[in-house]
């Protein structure tokens, strides 16, 4: 509403004012006073769009009045009503910058129109600010993935821009980075879970531990980039030498990894590029970032890798003997002998594991040409296809988890006797009972392996083997089950079911449920009363 105070010591022309028109329907809101120290009070505490007042009035003129509101609230428009024709009044309003100065009698036609104006004028400043905070609002929202968009197109070379203009880029967006002396550095959450906000917040609270960590002796800015890693550029003191400067960057990363471990109860991996004289150079520092990230299929999560720590040797003498042990595991696999050929297998892997013998894509290549030789052999070939063996082997993220399932797979499918296929199935059928008693728990592969004291690789191999279903796939058909017959027969709200068969994300729960059934949950629950 349009706050608009009427102030004169005569009642008649107060009230005349105010029951003149319907100021109501204009959007108008009258207050009216009958001395100047009142209307005063009432103006400091709540400050009105416009004051319409006489001049000569008991305790405090209408002059006065003015000067003591414009001091506190400039924006106040005052109308000047006196019955006095001098021109020092008129003078001294003006100087004062009232909007108007009329002699009574004045019609009520002529405050209206003065009024209709200054309503206008409001508004129009209302939606200009609007306009304005919500231009600003949208800019400051889209500053991060503009940021993130410059940033990128310099790691990826993809805009040749002068200095001038990168600097001019920086200052517009915020960026604190000097276009000298610039490592790049990669930070990547080792497992990301939950439904999606609770993955914006883990990285939101990642990313701020870590500017907090590195702002302490670099300048530094950083964004998102994939699903679960965010690039972090720095400047490095030119003074300091190379080496020093990855030793310190060691130890804040280190540190990083420690305050992830224990605040937020997840562990993060770190590459850490080359130190480069130039910005223009940053694309080469980020490269490097990316490779020395990469050994953490050899390190496991929480890997921490400068670009110092890499020697890559040349790989001949290191494919060779490759191939030689691949000839004798082929040839132990044909013959059966196990005992032989798992110490073939241990071989190749402290092989792999040296520093420097291959890079982690060509070892990944070379193992899983290994693996689809193995899945050619009768034994396997009876059990699994190459697609399903390709999709297992894709889900080991280390070369450790590879070794591991490497040797779960050989010993499962020669497995010697029948009784370690017997206890295997009593294995099988004590976590199928477990999953009926226990639905609504945390079970995972993981936690069932260590149910039965076995590795997760292996039952899960025995597990499709036994049942000739996947351990995920029976383990979410009980949970529907189980949450098809809640919704039928109580009156839980679709996130308590949600909670009580396991899951934590209800979209998760709801789309899993409808791939299941066809229906989503609460038609279901709709569809089952429907039918009563």
């Amino acid at each position: 509403m349009f706050n608009l105070v009427l102030v004169d010591d005569k009642k008649d022309v107060v009230q005349g004012i105010s029951a003149a028109l319907n100021w109501e329907a204009k959007g108008v809101s009258i207050h009216s006073f009958y001395n100047g120290a009142d209307a005063l009070a009432y103006c400091l505490e709540n400050p009105p769009h416009m004051v319409i007042t006489d001049i000569c009035m008991p305790l405090m003129s209408g002059l006065d009045l003015a000067k003591a509101v414009l001091q506190v609230h400039k924006k106040v428009r005052f109308i000047i009503l006196t019955g006095y024709d001098d021109f020092s009044y008129a003078r001294a309003a003006l100087r004062l910058g009232v909007v108007e100065y009329l002699s009574k009698p004045v019609r009520i036609e002529t405050i209206e129109q003065l009024v209709d104006k200054e309503v206008l004028l409001a508004k129009n400043s209302v939606t200009e600010n609007y306009n304005r905070v919500e231009m600003w609002r949208k800019y400051r929202r889209s500053l991060p993935s503009l940021k993130s968009k410059l940033l990128q197109d310099l790691l990826n070379a993809k805009e040749e821009l002068s200095q001038e203009k990168i600097q001019e880029r920086f200052t517009e967006l915020e960026i604190p980075l000097s276009q000298e002396n610039v490592v790049a550095a990669i930070i990547e959450i080792d497992s990301i879970l939950g439904a999606e906000e609770d993955r914006d917040v883990l990285f939101y609270a990642v990313e701020n531990i870590s500017k907090e960590v590195l702002s302490e002796q670099y300048i530094c800015d950083s964004f998102r980039c994939g699903e679960n890693r965010i690039v972090f550029l720095l400047n490095y003191q030119p003074q300091d030498n190379s080496i020093l400067t990855y030793y310190q960057l060691y130890n804040l990363f280190s540190t990083i990894q420690t305050h992830c471990r224990n605040l937020l109860e997840n562990t993060v991996s770190v590459g850490v590029g080359g130190c480069q004289k130039s910005l223009s150079e940053v694309a080469l520092s980020y490269n490097q970032a990316c490779f020395a990230l990469e050994q953490k299929y050899f390190k496991g999560n929480q890997a921490l890798v400068t670009h110092l720590d890499l020697q890559i040797s040349e790989n001949s003498k290191a494919e060779h003997t490759y191939l030689l042990l691949q000839q004798q595991i082929d040839a132990s696999l044909q013959k059966k002998d196990i005992e032989t050929l798992k110490l073939q297998l241990q071989k190749l892997f402290d092989e792999l594991k040296k520093p420097g013998q291959q890079e982690p894509v060509k070892i990944r290549e070379y193992l899983l040409n290994l693996a689809l030789q193995l899945c050619k052999e009768k034994a396997i070939a009876e059990k699994f296809s190459c697609i399903e063996i390709l999709e297992e082997f894709k889900k080991q993220a280390t070369l450790q988890e590879t070794q591991e399932w490497f040797f779960a797979l050989i010993s499962y499918f020669l497995a010697e006797t029948e009784k370690q296929k017997n206890d295997m199935t009593q294995n099988i059928l004590k976590v199928k009972n477990y999953i009926f008693a226990h639905y609504g728990e945390n079970i995972s592969l993981k936690t069932m392996a260590d149910y039965i004291y076995i590795s997760p690789t292996y039952l899960s191999f025995s597990f499709k083997d036994i049942l000739g279903v996947n351990f995920s796939d029976y383990l979410a058909s009980v949970r529907i089950e189980k949450a098809k017959e809640l919704l039928e027969t109580t009156d839980y709200k679709v996130y308590e079911v949600c909670t009580l068969v396991g899951y934590k994300d209800k979209k998760y729960f709801s789309d899993l449920f409808k791939r299941y059934t066809g229906f989503l949950p609460k038609e279901w629950k709709r569809k089952d009363r429907e039918n009563e």
